[in-house]
């Protein structure tokens, strides 16, 4: 049994040895790192999403308009008949 992994010691956490230095990490500093990192990777896909439900939503005003002149283009039509 190694008493010693590259000058740090060995700790015995549920039946197997872990380095100190391991436990020794800066959890906090890491976990700031991958939110970053998964921040920068889903940032281009939430820019997309937003611009996808403004072209949405520009696009069923548009639609509504449109509709609204054709009714009136019917009633029109229809009444001139």
């Amino acid at each position: 049994m190694v008493d010693h992994f590259d000058d740090f010691p060995l700790v015995n956490d549920a039946g197997m040895q872990t380095s100190k230095k391991y436990l020794d990490l800066d959890w906090f500093s890491l976990q700031n790192q991958v939110r970053g990192m998964v921040s920068k990777l889903i940032s281009p896909v939430v820019t997309q999403s937003n611009e996808d439900r403004d072209t949405v939503k520009m696009l069923r005003n548009m639609n509504a308009h449109l509709k609204k002149k054709m009714d009136e283009l019917s009633f029109a039509f229809h009444k001139s008949t």
